[in-house]
């Protein structure tokens, strides 16, 4: 029997399998130590989003055998679940996913996904102080 999809809400790190049906919200690529490697922030039916790291060792099959690319829908299992203790978060979730050699990403653009809303933080919060420093914000002002 195939395993039901859970929500990025309920991810933890307390059991190891987990199936999500996601749609990419942002992809951008990073380099550490001289090991090119790309990031992505998914998105559920219900809003809410989680950060993924793609090593360096997997980021040729995720970009050019199967492809993750910015707006498309995905299933995604099979990966590793950890803190998200980074200094910089792009997504309040307490968790990161971070994708193995046993990751599975397939059904490639057959979920219904909205387009995730963005959440923009007004230039006034900002000057305010009502903001979480550890958080990678867009900021959105009205001129």
């Amino acid at each position: 029997m195939a395993r039901v999809f859970e929500f990025i809400k309920d991810i933890t790190d307390r059991k190891d399998l987990w199936k999500i049906a996601v749609k990419v919200k942002d992809k951008w690529n990073a380099t550490k130590e001289g090991k090119d490697f790309f990031q992505i922030v998914v998105v559920d039916s219900k809003g809410d989003d989680i950060f993924v790291l793609v090593p360096n060792e997997l980021k040729q099959k995720f970009e050019n055998e199967i492809p993750i690319t910015f707006n498309n829908t995905y299933t995604m299992q099979n990966f590793q679940v950890t803190k998200n203790d980074d200094q910089f978060k792009p997504s309040h979730h307490e968790f990161k996913l971070r994708f193995t050699g046993g990751t599975l990403v397939d059904d490639v653009n057959l979920h219904q996904i909205a387009d995730p809303v963005a959440k923009f933080k007004s230039f006034g919060d900002i000057l305010n102080g009502d903001f979480r420093e550890d958080y990678l914000y867009g900021i959105h002002y009205f001129i």
